[in-house]
């Protein structure tokens, strides 16, 4: 079988995490993909729209296409399937972006088949859950896997890493008071950038920044005691994939997510990781975790144990995989 995607960059989380990561995985299937990027539809357009039909299917991964490229894709694609996963008909704060919610829908009825990474996101969709297939993000676990355990005593500092981009440092911001009531920790960021953050907020509480890259991100992530994902809860966060808390926890770290859409999925309260819905109950949490060595490890080990068995990539090439040989099928 032959797919070609089309996609925005390579640096693209939603396309490291949903195409990249799988597409070993799809070729051990017998599945053959190549990868357009924008960069290279710019040029020859047209010809590239017309090389579509030498595929199987055509995979729209997270691009919200044009008319004229619907248009274009529709005379030449074989079967086209439309892979997204953000809210993209709200902008950050929750409110509704009433354009893009008519060209999400359009994309939708153009598609012959819709993945997405949440129930919330199929949710917004209106339209038959025959046409609808859940992929939950996935993460790499061979990749992302527990560091060497070294032996922690009560003069070490606990590191309380968050792993993002400067889009999402405003999440970061609003628990930082918390971080600085809670005594013998370090507040590790790794990001492109931490300039909006409200450091003073921090008070005494130690401060490092690492800048973020694919090549180092799993030594970065290794480096953290307990991994945060905190979140407002409003109708674009919903739609978040959990990715970060995927992250800390393949790597077995005991991991806090405030009880916000995928999160609530993928966090077993108190045996695979913490919710906390209040600025309180992040302050228990954490002084929990960073009181007991023994709770953190056990912790890490069942969350690690959960994304193996749930969340890894071979589940979502399984469930991609699948996709695209139905989707084939009924062309």
């Amino acid at each position: 079988m032959e797919v070609l995607v089309l996609t925005s960059r390579p640096d693209k989380p939603s396309y490291r995490y949903r195409v990249e990561a799988l597409l070993p995985g799809l070729l051990d299937r017998g599945i053959h993909t190549r990868v357009l990027f924008n960069r290279d539809m710019r040029r020859r357009r047209f010809q590239r729209y017309m090389g579509c039909s030498n595929y199987d299917v055509v995979l729209i991964q997270k691009r919200i296409l044009r008319s004229v490229d619907r248009f274009l894709l529709g005379r030449f694609a074989r079967r086209v399937v439309f892979d997204f996963d953000d809210a993209v008909g709200f902008d950050s704060e929750g409110r509704p972006r009433p354009r893009m919610q008519k060209r999400l829908r359009s994309m939708v009825r153009f598609a012959d088949h819709v993945t997405c990474g949440n129930t919330y996101l199929a949710s917004l969709l209106g339209t038959s859950d025959k046409k609808v297939t859940v992929v939950p993000t996935s993460i790499d676990t061979d990749r992302f896997a527990p560091a060497k355990e070294t032996t922690a005593d009560s003069s070490t500092r606990v590191v309380v890493g968050w792993i993002g981009s400067r889009t999402t440092l405003g999440y970061l911001d609003q628990v930082l008071p918390v971080l600085a009531d809670i005594k013998g920790i370090v507040l590790k960021v790794v990001a492109d950038s931490s300039d909006s953050l409200h450091l003073d907020r921090l008070g005494d509480t130690p401060f490092e920044f690492e800048s973020w890259s694919a090549e180092t991100e799993v030594a970065q992530t290794a480096s953290f005691d307990i991994g945060i994902m905190p979140l407002p809860d409003n109708d674009f966060t919903r739609g978040k994939c959990g990715c970060k808390a995927l992250q800390y926890m393949a790597m077995g770290l005991p991991t806090i997510c405030s009880p916000v859409g995928m999160n609530c999925e993928l966090v077993q309260p108190g045996i695979n990781g913490l919710l906390a819905g209040s600025l309180d109950e992040w302050g228990r949490s954490l002084q929990r975790l960073v009181d007991d060595v023994v709770l953190r490890r056990q912790i890490g080990r069942h969350g690690r144990r959960h994304v193996v068995e749930h969340f890894s990539v071979a589940t979502a090439v399984e469930q991609m995989g699948d996709v695209f040989e139905q989707v084939a099928r009924a062309a």
